[in-house]
C-alpha cells in the first residue's frame, strides 16, 4: 500500500490535502515564514515591517515638506518687503525715478490681498505633489503585498506540482511493486491482497490528484489575480509618481516667476540704494558746512557746497554729471557784480557752465549796495545771467582791470550808477555800453529817451540789472536755507532714507534668497521623484524579505551561479513576472504530468487484473472480480484501536491511508464539528499545512533516513471503548487523520472520534 513518508513536521507535504484545498478556497491563500520562533506576531514588527513597505516615498514625502516649509519662508520674506521704505514723494531728485521703480516693482510682487501669487500657487502645487506622493505609497505598498501573494501562491503551486509529480511516481514504483506481486503470488490469498492494495492504491492516487490539481487551479487563479493586481498597483504607483512630478515642475515654474520679481526688485533696489548713497552723501557735505557763522568765506562755501550737491543734481537737472565747482569771481565793483563759476554735463552729454552768487537771508534793499547785507548764518542762492556775467567783464574792459578793493571812490561810482551797463541787441549780438557811453550818445543824438526809455536807433537799451533773481530783488532765487522745505527736508532725511534702504536691501536680499532656497528644495523633490520613477523597485526583493529567503533562487530551489542569482534578485518588475510565469509553465507541466501518470497507473492495474485471473484460471479458485475488498491486513473485530501520531520531532513516520478515509476528513473539516473542536487552534493547521517549503524527499533519501533513525518517536493513542491488551493490533489510521491528529492533539482525537462514531452510525 501507499506509504507516505514525513520527515519534519514544518515541512508536512501540505499541498497533499484536501484540507488544504477547502482551506484555500475559504480564504485566501497567504504563505509566510514565521515572524518569530514561538510562532507568535510581534505587533512591533509588523508595523516596522509596514512602515519599511509602505516608505520608499517617504524621503520625498519628507522632501516636500521640506519644500513646503521654504515656499512658506519665501512667503514670509515677501511679506516683509511688500512697502518700499521710501515714497516718491520723500525721494530726491536724483533718485526720484529709482524710487519709483522700486516702489512700482514692491506693488507688483504682491496682490491686493497682500500675497504673492505664484508663490501661493507654487505651495498648492507642493501640496498636490504631497498627495499624489502618498498615492504613491498606498500603491506602492499594496503592489508589495501583491508580488508577496504572487511569489506565495506560485511556491505553494509549485510545490503542489512537483508533489503530485512525485506521488504519481512513487505510486507507480509501489504498483510495480504490487502487480509483481499478483503474478508472482504463492497462492490466491496473497494475489487477492495485493491486488486489493493496488486497486486502493490507484484510487487514492486519483483522488490525491484530483485534490491537488483542484488546489493547484485555486492557488494559480490567485497567482494570476496578484500578478493582475500588481501591474494595476505599479500603474498607479507610477502615475501618482508622474502627476507628483508635474507638480513639482509646475511648482518650480511658480518659483521662477517669483524669483524674477525679487531679481527685478533687488535690482531696483540696488539703483535706488545708489542714488540714496549718493544724496546722502552730499547731504553730509552741505551739512558738514552748516555752522558758518557770519564768516562770508565759510558761507561763500557753503554755498558752492549746496549748489554742487544740492541745487544742479536736485533742481536743476537731475542727469547732470561731473558737477563741479570751478572758481569764484570779484566782481568789478567788489559786491553785486560777484559771482560763483560752476560747470556740468547735463542730461544730453553737454557741458554747461553756469554762474551763482547768495545774500545772507536777512539782507534788506538799500541805495547803497555795500550796507544792509544782514547778519544771518542762512543765505540765500541765486543764479546769475550770462548777460550779468557779460556786462561785469565789460566794466572790466571799458574801465581796465580794477586793482583796488573796495575803495570809498569805487563804492562811490558804483552808488552813483558809473558802473551802470546797459544792454541791447544788434544783428544777433548783445552789445554793452557804460552809463558815461550812454551820456554821450544822447548828447549826440544818436541815443534818444522816449517814455522813459533809451532808444538807440530801432532798438532799446536795458539796464542790466545785478543780481536780478536775488531774493531782495524779488526774483527766481535758488534755495533759502532758512526757508526752503523741500531743501531742509533733503538735508535732513536723505542719510536717513539711504540708511533704510540698507535694511530694505537685505530684507529684499533674503526674500530672494528664500526664494532659491524653495527653488533648491524643489530640485531636490524634483529629484527625489525622479528617481522613484527612474529607479524599477524590484518588488521581488520585498517578496523574499517577507519569506524569511536569502535569495530567490534558494525559494525556487534554482541551482544557478551566484552572478546569475544576483541577476534574479534585481529583475525589473516586467522580467519578475515573465520569470514567475515561466515558472507556472512549468508547474502546469509537472500537473499534466501526474494526470498522465494516472493513466498509466489504470493501465498497470488492469495489466494486474489480468494477470490475476491468468493465476485463478492456472491455479483454480474462485473466479477474479475488479472490485476492491477487504483483505487479510484489514484491522480485526473487537482488537484495541492503536494510531501511530506524529510528534515533534519524529524523525520517520509510515501510515496509510485509503479514498474513502481521505473523502471523509474532508467531509469532517466541512462539519461543524470544526468550530467547536478546533477553536483557536484552527489557525495553527492552517500555518503547519501551508508553509512547506521543501519538496518531499525523494525516495532514496527517505531510505536513509529511514536506517539512521532506529527506533522513531511514537505517541501511542488507545481508544478508551476497548481495554488494551497484550493481544491488541495496531489499527491502521489515514494519514490524514494522523495529520489533523498530529497538529491539534486531543482536540484532533476528539475529532477523529466523532467521526468514528458517525461512520459507525452510518454503516449500521
Amino acid at each position: 500500500m501507499k506509504k507516505n513518508n514525513l520527515t519534519n513536521t514544518k515541512l508536512i507535504s501540505a499541498m497533499l490535502v484536501g484540507i488544504s484545498a477547502m482551506m484555500a478556497m475559504s480564504n485566501p491563500l497567504t504563505v509566510y515564514a514565521e515572524e518569530n520562533p514561538d510562532g507568535t506576531n510581534d505587533q512591533n514588527t509588523a508595523e516596522n515591517n509596514t512602515n519599511e513597505e509602505s516608505g520608499v516615498t517617504s524621503e520625498a514625502k519628507e522632501q516636500a515638506e521640506e519644500t513646503a516649509d521654504a515656499i512658506d519662508t519665501a512667503e514670509e520674506k515677501f511679506e516683509e518687503i511688500v512697502n518700499a521704505p521710501v515714497s516718491t514723494e520723500e525721494a530726491g531728485s536724483l533718485s526720484e525715478d529709482a524710487v519709483e521703480t522700486v516702489n512700482l516693482e514692491a506693488d507688483n510682487i504682491v496682490t491686493e490681498d497682500g500675497e504673492n501669487q505664484n508663490l501661493v500657487n507654487a505651495a498648492e502645487d507642493i501640496t498636490n505633489a504631497e498627495t499624489n506622493l502618498v498615492v504613491a505609497g498606498e500603491a506602492d505598498k499594496a503592489a508589495d503585498e501583491e508580488a508577496k501573494e504572487a511569489i506565495d501562491s506560485l511556491g505553494a503551486a509549485t510545490r503542489i506540482s512537483e508533489n503530485a509529480a512525485e506521488t504519481v511516481a512513487d505510486a507507480k514504483v509501489e504498483a510495480n511493486e504490487l502487480a509483481d506481486k499478483v503474478a508472482n503470488a504463492g497462492n490466491k490469498v496473497e494475489a487477492d491482497k495485493a491486488y486489493d492494495e493496488l486497486t486502493k492504491l490507484v484510487e487514492y492516487t486519483n483522488e490525491d490528484i484530483s485534490t491537488k490539481k483542484e488546489l493547484y487551479e485555486s492557488l494559480k487563479g490567485q497567482y494570476q489575480t496578484a500578478v493582475e493586481n500588481l501591474q494595476k498597483k505599479e500603474a498607479e504607483y507610477q502615475a501618482a509618481l508622474v502627476d507628483a512630478g508635474t507638480n513639482t515642475d509646475e511648482a518650480r515654474k511658480e518659483l521662477e516667476k517669483a524669483q524674477a520679481s525679487a531679481d527685478a526688485l533687488e535690482t531696483a533696489v540696488a539703483d535706488a540704494k545708489a542714488e540714496l548713497a549718493g544724496e546722502a552723501s552730499a547731504a553730509e557735505k552741505i551739512n558738514s558746512l552748516v555752522n558758518t557763522g557770519t564768516d562770508w568765506n565759510k558761507q561763500r562755501a557753503r554755498m558752492q557746497s549746496i549748489v554742487v550737491n544740492y541745487y544742479i543734481p536736485q533742481v536743476l537737472d537731475s542727469g547732470a554729471t561731473n558737477i563741479k565747482f570751478v572758481e569764484f569771481v570779484r566782481g568789478y565793483d567788489k559786491q553785486d557784480n560777484n559771482y560763483n563759476i560752476f560747470t556740468y554735463v547735463d542730461s544730453n552729454g553737454v557741458t554747461q557752465t553756469v554762474y551763482f552768487n547768495y545774500d545772507r537771508v536777512d539782507k534788506q534793499p538799500c541805495d547803497n549796495r555795500y550796507n544792509n547785507l544782514g547778519s544771518s548764518t542762512d543765505i540765500v542762492i541765486y543764479q546769475k545771467s550770462q548777460e550779468e556775467i557779460d556786462a561785469d567783464k565789460y566794466l572790466n574792459s571799458y574801465f581796465g582791470k580794477n586793482s583796488n578793493d573796495d575803495t570809498n571812490e569805487l563804492r562811490e561810482r558804483a552808488n552813483n550808477g558809473k558802473l551802470d551797463v546797459f544792454a541791447y541787441d544788434e544783428g544777433g549780438i548783445t552789445k554793452y555800453l557804460v552809463r558815461e557811453e550812454v551820456e554821450a550818445l544822447k548828447t549826440s543824438g544818436e541815443v534818444k529817451e522816449v517814455n522813459g526809455k533809451l532808444i538807440k536807433g530801432s532798438v532799446e537799451l536795458r539796464k542790466v540789472v545785478q543780481n536780478k533773481n536775488s531774493k531782495v530783488n524779488c526774483g527766481e532765487y535758488a534755495v533759502d536755507t532758512m526757508n526752503d522745505a523741500e531743501f531742509k527736508a533733503f538735508c535732513e532725511k536723505a542719510g536717513t532714507y539711504a540708511a533704510k534702504y540698507e535694511e530694505y536691501d537685505k530684507a529684499v536680499a533674503e526674500a530672494k534668497q528664500a526664494v532659491e532656497d524653495a527653488i533648491t528644495e524643489t530640485d531636490k523633490l524634483s529629484g527625489a521623484i525622479d528617481e522613484l520613477k527612474n529607479t524599477r523597485k524590484n518588488r521581488l526583493l520585498n517578496a523574499k524579505a517577507a519569506l524569511e529567503v536569502d535569495d530567490l533562487a534558494t525559494f525556487f530551489g534554482l541551482d544557478i551561479t551566484d552572478a546569475e542569482a544576483a541577476d534574479l534578485n534585481n529583475m525589473t518588475l516586467e522580467e519578475a513576472i515573465e520569470f514567475l510565469d515561466k515558472y507556472l509553465a512549468e508547474a502546469e507541466e509537472k500537473i499534466k504530468e501526474a494526470e498522465a501518470g494516472l493513466s498509466e497507473l489504470e493501465e498497470k492495474k488492469a495489466k494486474a487484473f489480468e494477470a490475476l485471473k491468468k493465476f485463478v484460471q492456472t491455479n483454480g479458485g474462485d473466479e477474479a472480480t475488479d472490485d476492491t475488498t477487504e483483505s487479510a491486513g484489514n484491522t480485526e473485530s473487537g482488537a484495541a484501536n492503536v494510531y501511530a501520531v506524529p510528534n515533534t520531532g519524529v524523525g520517520n513516520i509510515n501510515v496509510e491511508a485509503g479514498a474513502d478515509e481521505m473523502s471523509i476528513a474532508e467531509a469532517v473539516m466541512d462539519d461543524a464539528v470544526q468550530m467547536e473542536v478546533l477553536g483557536e487552534r484552527r489557525g495553527a493547521l492552517d500555518d503547519v499545512i501551508l508553509t512547506g517549503k521543501a519538496k518531499t524527499p525523494a525516495k532514496e533519501t527517505v531510505k536513509k533516513e529511514k536506517e539512521e533513525i532506529k527506533t522513531p518517536t511514537v505517541v501511542t493513542i488507545l481508544d478508551e471503548e476497548v481495554p488494551a491488551s497484550d493481544g491488541m493490533k495496531e489499527e491502521k489510521v489515514s494519514w490524514w487523520w494522523l495529520l489533523i491528529i498530529g497538529i491539534l492533539g486531543a482536540a484532533g482525537e476528539e475529532m477523529y472520534r466523532k467521526n468514528k462514531t458517525k461512520k459507525e452510525k452510518i454503516e449500521k
